[in-house]
């Protein structure tokens, strides 16, 4: 798959990540590439924690701080607090946090260029907030 001209290897789009409504790990990366422009403004520059499902939200979920072993060379990170975090600043990076079945972006308050600033933002991938994109 092709994300803001990066090649990306997309796995499992078939996967059910809520089982009660059908909505698969493909609609989970069409709802992020849909909503990019109206994300990216609010997770440029900051630390990015993780919240996976592999297994959809039946299943055990974990956080993750540390990008993961395999990120793509062209997602920038950053040290804080004696974690390597992920930045998600394009499209195609998201793109790849849905890959992994990333329902939730934690927002770290740090930014990487400075110490810190008052922007909070916890989302979370819902097929509840919505339909699917079209």
């Amino acid at each position: 798959m092709i994300a803001s001209g990066r090649d990306l290897r997309i796995t499992s789009l078939d996967k059910v990540l809520w089982p009660e409504t059908g909505f698969t790990k493909g609609d989970l990366i069409d709802w992020y590439s849909a909503t990019a422009s109206l994300l990216l403004p609010h997770l440029a520059r900051h630390p990015i924690m993780l919240g996976r499902w592999p297994e959809g939200v039946d299943g055990r979920g974990f956080y993750q701080s540390n990008c993961p072993k395999g990120a793509p060379e062209w997602i920038a990170t950053v040290e804080a607090g004696g974690a390597r975090y992920c930045l998600l600043e394009e499209p195609a990076a998201l793109v790849w946090a849905a890959n992994l079945a990333t329902l939730e972006i934690r927002v770290s308050r740090q930014v990487s260029s400075s110490v810190a600033t008052s922007l909070s933002f916890c989302g979370s991938a819902s097929p509840a907030m919505g339909s699917r994109p079209s």
